[in-house]
């Protein structure tokens, strides 16, 4: 899951791979999703942009950005308006789950799994792939085993355009996957991007994603993604890992070779 607060012709993608949410305390965190609470084009204008910002091309997963949008009856990922300003979070924005967002953000999350998770990218059987070649890269699987990007299980992805009327861009959003009890330093790793591209970015020419798009989503001090195997409490049993026997954890030093310290 991946809660948003205000940011500041750039191309954005919000993406999230196969993620749901840890539970929260310190206060109770209220969701919306009805009416125009759960139409992404409002939500990316009316909520993400700040003062002087304006937004076009919004889509949610795939979908133009006026269709309505929420996991029941379409097969969706979720998405949505929260208020986060009595918890922990100290902010109010957007939200994104791969799974059931009413069922997951509010906690607590006290089951080891819990269900309505992972709804599959645009409908689907939740088991079925939801290929995407850039969440593919951040998982730090090696390429040559991913096909265009089909080891990605379930994603929410929100896309729009925006202009700032400043040359400051600033994200503010956390990050939380239900998969940190069990599959922590596994190849089941759930991740976050936040993909950037446009006029006016220095390493727009070269960046390694689809429309040479860069990645700033990084744990801080590093050039790591943002993932449960990179980001977690460091110290894990073998059996919440599944690596190869020589070393259960090798998943997460795949993915930061510094795991143990974020």
């Amino acid at each position: 899951m991946m809660m948003l607060s205000t940011s500041k012709l750039l191309s954005t993608v919000l993406a999230l791979a196969s993620v749901m949410v840890a539970s929260i305390s310190s206060g109770q965190i209220v969701l919306n999703n009805s009416g125009s609470n759960g139409q992404p084009a409002n939500l990316v204008q009316t909520v993400l942009m700040g003062q002087g910002v304006f937004s076009s091309n919004v889509t949610f997963n795939g979908n133009p950005g006026s269709v309505q949008a929420g996991n029941t009856g379409a097969g969706y990922s979720d998405i949505g308006r929260f208020n986060g300003a009595n918890t922990v979070l100290d902010m109010n924005g957007v939200y994104l789950s791969t799974g059931v967002g009413s069922l997951h953000i509010p906690g607590p999350n006290d089951e080891l799994m819990m269900s309505s998770g992972g709804v599959a990218f645009g409908g689907g059987m939740p088991q079925q792939p939801t290929p995407d070649i850039d969440l593919s890269q951040l998982t730090a699987w090696p390429m040559w085993q991913v096909s265009g990007g089909s080891n990605i299980h379930s994603k929410a992805v929100l896309e729009f355009d925006f202009v700032p009327m400043s040359d400051m861009v600033s994200f503010r959003y956390v990050f939380s996957s239900e998969e940190y009890e069990r599959w922590a330093c596994s190849q089941y790793n759930d991740v976050l991007g936040i993909f950037i591209s446009g006029p006016g970015i220095p390493t727009n020419i070269n960046g390694p994603f689809t429309n040479n798009a860069m990645n700033i989503a990084f744990v801080p001090g590093s050039l790591s993604p943002v993932s449960i195997n990179t980001v977690n409490s460091g110290r894990l049993d073998v059996s919440n890992a599944n690596g190869p026997w020589t070393n259960p954890f090798q998943y997460c030093f795949d993915a930061d070779p510094n795991w143990q310290a974020n």
